[in-house]
Parts: structure tokens; C-alpha cells; sequence
């Protein structure tokens, strides 16, 4: 799963609403700061999916923690 689509599950699918909302505003988080910003609203995604579970929170939270991983 790519960052991409991990966003767009999280967008349509995350039970937060705080989450969604990140998500919704990641690519012009992107497009406003660059990289940085779309790892800042990556973060914000992710502190607000600890009540998102199954199979399909997974691998949308582990395709994050790898990408974010990947900056380092």
C-alpha cells in the first residue's frame, strides 16, 4: 500500500474525525510546505487513529510508520 492510498482510506474509511480531516488536508499540506508539511499532517494522521482497528487499520497505519520511517 502506498502513501497515497493510505490517505485515501483514512479520508473515507477512519472512524476519527480529526483523522479524516488530516487526511483531507494533506496534499495541500504538501503542495504548501512541500514534504514537510505532508510529514507533519502524516503524524497528525496517525495520533489520531489509535481508535481505528482491524485488518484494514493495519496496513493503512503501517504503510505510514514505514514511509515516515523511510525520512529519517
Amino acid at each position: 500500500m502506498t502513501l497515497d492510498d493510505a490517505i485515501k482510506a483514512v479520508a473515507g474509511e477512519a472512524p476519527d474525525e480529526y483523522a479524516r480531516a488530516y487526511a483531507d488536508a494533506a496534499m495541500q499540506a504538501a503542495d504548501e510546505a512541500g514534504t514537510h508539511g505532508l510529514e507533519a499532517q502524516v503524524r497528525y494522521i496517525l495520533a489520531n487513529l489509535s481508535t481505528w482497528r482491524g485488518a484494514r487499520a493495519v496496513k493503512v497505519k503501517m504503510a505510514m510508520r514505514r514511509w515516515l520511517q523511510g525520512r529519517l
